[in-house]
């Protein structure tokens, strides 16, 4: 069941088996599939969830001023409870919504007569509805930051775990969840045209498309990933499927007992944030730092170095290379040369 994590049926005004619940079920099944992340599974499953279990309604009933409502409703995830929503939760709101109701548009079911007719027959409830403009706010970590940040990280299992992961989404630029989802089949040897060879990795991209992709893994990352599952013990025993992050082996249980976690249960994000910040603290770092920052962080420090702007834009996999340049030039500090010729030649004001 993907509705529950706890395998029950939600307090919905619909039943599992009824049209809806069969639409709702389906419409997550289909977002796991083209996105191929847990995470997005999680994330629209906790807002449906929420919406339909705050509106007792039969979702061709809901009404566009009770959406608006729970866009604006205070937030209901751990850390955020009973605070405002910010744009970005608002936009990610409406987004799981209106996603939904377009899906169940063209979701078919057979009428009496036979014929197959759309579950959804009304205008969707979000039809009118626009996301909210939110800042660009890019954040990168000066060379100094970086190094003070990783020099906070221990060298026992875990540290080794996210001393890799922060390598790998240092060196290849990639989102959290494209990291958080390799398996260890996804890393490969390839020989290239002059007999060298690298070390590639596949991964899902972002968004609808979901495509597989392929890109380098500079050897400082494989060479962390491969110190991490040597020395956690995990080398010898990895197939094809097994994920490269795992949690934590052990687990609290009881004053005297630890007790072992599943080995092959993925590091989630939330995990990921919570050990960056607590690092970030450690390292007196004022910013607020998040996985994502080393994105950020590494198309900076490319651009710096010389890496031209299209290569930056395939190593992003942006569409647009005018992507590319905003999110460049939110990075880069920029002088104001005219203000310097100003200044020249009015400087005795």
């Amino acid at each position: 069941m993907l509705v529950s994590t706890k395998g029950v049926w939600p307090p919905f005004a619909f039943s599992e088996s009824s049209a809806w619940g069969k639409c709702l079920e389906s419409y997550l099944q289909r977002a796991l599939d083209r996105s191929g992340s847990q995470h997005t599974l999680v994330k629209n499953r906790q807002i449906l969830g929420d919406f339909f279990s705050t509106y007792h309604k039969a979702p061709d009933e809901i009404v566009q001023s009770e959406i608006e409502a729970f866009m604006r409703s205070p937030g209901r995830a751990t850390g955020r409870i009973g605070r405002s929503p910010g744009p970005g939760l608002q936009n990610n709101r409406l987004s799981s919504l209106r996603s939904f109701y377009s899906y169940a548009a063209a979701y078919g079911i057979t009428g009496q007569d036979g014929r197959i007719y759309p579950l959804l027959k009304t205008l969707a409830p979000t039809a009118n509805m626009r996301a909210l403009r939110t800042p660009r706010n890019y954040k990168a970590l000066s060379t100094d930051e970086v190094q003070r940040l990783f020099a906070q990280i221990p060298r026992d299992e875990q540290g080794l775990r996210d001393f890799a992961l922060y390598s790998s989404l240092l060196f290849t630029a990639r989102r959290i969840s494209e990291i958080l989802n390799l398996r260890y089949g996804d890393i490969t040897q390839t020989t290239l045209e002059d007999g060298s060879s690298i070390t590639e990795f596949t991964f899902r991209g972002k968004g609808h498309k979901g495509v597989l992709d392929v890109q380098e893994l500079p050897p400082q990352a494989w060479e962390a990933i491969t110190h991490y599952l040597v020395k956690s013990g995990r080398r010898e025993h990895m197939d094809p499927d097994s994920p490269i992050f795992v949690a934590n082996i052990y687990q609290a249980h009881s004053r005297s007992k630890p007790r072992r976690r599943d080995p092959l249960k993925p590091l989630t994000p939330s995990a990921v944030w919570a050990s960056m910040r607590r690092y970030a603290r450690l390292a007196g770092l004022s910013k607020k730092v998040h996985p994502h920052v080393f994105r950020h962080t590494s198309a900076r420090m490319r651009f710096k170095a010389g890496e031209g702007l299209q290569a930056i834009q395939h190593l992003l996999r942006h569409e647009n290379i005018a992507t590319t340049s905003r999110y460049i030039d939110g990075l880069i500090a920029q002088r104001d040369e005219g203000a310097r010729l100003l200044s020249a030649a009015f400087g005795n004001l």
